[in-house]
């Protein structure tokens, strides 16, 4: 555990740093007396580089990490195999090494991203539900994730989380690109190709499979030794994402 909390406290620094020298270099180069950037305060338009190096890093290890994992793919391509269910809850192989490397990473980053929540780019009335779901999915993450890893409990549930992060890179491009003023440019639109097709293959792709695989074998009833009798129920977080991907692929 102080392993584990080391490490992401060691990224939780770095991702401040990067946004605090991203920062300096827009009051540079932009000049230290106009605060916006069409609109957006610089510290804004520098969290989201931030992030934008975040969801390009890990989402691309942990797609690598899921590609190279058998148990993944074997529960991805034989949806409802028992087999390949059970071992995405514990594999006998041994535990997720991306997720040992991946999750404090992206723990540290949700820490930053919400010491920062001054620089959210919250406009109007309309921009706070997306707030509040953001500020729940960290929350919940921050609690459940850390579990899954320490445990080796549904770890491998949690890379393929991590590899969702590719569609969100291709989104945060076209923000910046829409307050950089080329909203119209042949980039953005290619961007947005990627995001709608990152979406559609990585995220409503994987549901199916995963909800076959939590109906084989169900986390929320499975007590694996190791693991404190009270979180086995708390897996049952794991859905909601997947509900969520759903709930944005029909809207």
């Amino acid at each position: 555990a102080f392993g584990f909390c080391s490490a992401a406290g060691f990224w939780a620094t770095v991702f401040l740093l990067l946004w605090a020298f991203v920062l300096a270099c827009l009051c540079i180069f932009c000049g230290k007396h106009e605060p916006l950037i069409n609109g957006v305060s610089r510290g804004t338009v520098a969290l989201k580089i931030m992030m934008l190096c975040h969801h390009t890093v890990v989402s691309i290890l942990a797609l690598v990490a899921v590609v190279d994992d058998p148990t993944i793919i074997s529960m991805l391509t034989q949806p409802g195999d028992s087999t390949a269910a059970n071992a995405m809850m514990r594999d006998s192989r041994g535990p997720s090494l991306a997720a040992e490397v991946l999750t404090p990473v992206t723990i540290g980053y949700m820490v930053t991203d919400l010491l920062l929540l001054s620089q959210w780019h919250l406009t109007d009335q309309a921009s706070w539900p997306e707030a509040v779901l953001m500020l729940g999915h960290h929350t919940l993450s921050l609690i459940s994730w850390p579990c899954a890893v320490l445990w080796d409990f549904c770890a491998r549930y949690v890379v393929i989380l991590l590899a969702f992060e590719v569609s969100s890179l291709f989104l945060t491009v076209n923000w910046l690109l829409t307050i950089s003023g080329r909203k119209t440019s042949l980039l953005y639109i290619i961007s947005g190709l990627l995001f709608t097709g990152s979406f559609v293959v990585v995220r409503l792709g994987c549901v199916i499979p995963q909800l076959l695989a939590f109906w084989q074998a169900s986390p929320w009833l499975t007590y694996l030794s190791g693991v404190p009798a009270w979180a086995p129920p708390g897996s049952a977080l794991l859905v909601i994402p997947h509900l969520l991907n759903l709930f944005w692929g029909v809207k």
